[in-house]
């Protein structure tokens, strides 16, 4: 082989590791592309998954500032919902989320985007996101991994695999049922 088949064969290889790292997340792709997951209309901001004091805290610390959460009422729309997310803590969902009461979630703008959400995806760090936002689409349902179909999800646009879609989230099912467990845990909706 000719040395300058080698370089050029050198090139194209390193050209394709480097367009591999370079490819975005695919919620990140989603977002330019098609409204997501991360926005929704403002008559629905009572549906949004709530925020646990320890979620509010890592990241009041990470960014240093308030202004990304919000007050909702426990509507029963709200609490009907929940129920039907997590069945098996009915009794202790109503028990913490009395009709009437309040809890917290990720603030809005105006436009019904999370106040996180950028032209370019998420602004948090995978890590220091809500652990809902961390599983978001998968949820775990009777100690089954399953997930959220979303008509807009640009991932399922491509795939209604649980093992395809786990690997385009880069996830794990491991990393999956411990992000949800934490969130049971930390918004204290444990049996």
């Amino acid at each position: 082989m000719l040395q300058a088949d080698i370089f050029i064969k050198k090139v194209k290889f390193e050209s394709l590791q480097l367009n591999h790292k370079m490819e975005k997340y695919i919620c990140a792709q989603c977002s330019e592309i098609y409204p997501t997951c991360c926005q929704i209309k403002q008559e629905c901001t009572e549906y949004c998954f709530p925020l646990s004091e320890p979620e509010i805290e890592k990241i009041r610390k990470k960014i240093g500032t308030d202004d990304f959460y919000a007050q909702e009422k426990n509507s029963n729309n709200f609490i009907h919902k929940l129920i039907s997310l997590l069945p098996e803590y009915k009794q202790k969902i109503v028990q913490l989320f009395p009709p009437n009461g309040t809890h917290y979630r990720l603030r809005l703008k105006d436009n019904g985007k999370c106040y996180f959400l950028t032209d370019s995806g998420c602004d948090l760090a995978r890590d220091d996101r809500p652990f809902y936002c961390q599983i978001y689409p998968f949820w775990i349902y009777n100690q089954k991994i399953t997930y959220f179909e979303d008509k807009y999800c640009l991932a399922q646009k491509k795939t209604k695999k649980i093992g395809h879609l786990l690997k385009l989230f880069s996830v794990t099912i491991d990393s999956i049922e411990d992000n949800f467990n934490s969130m049971i845990t930390a918004l204290g909706i444990t049996k």
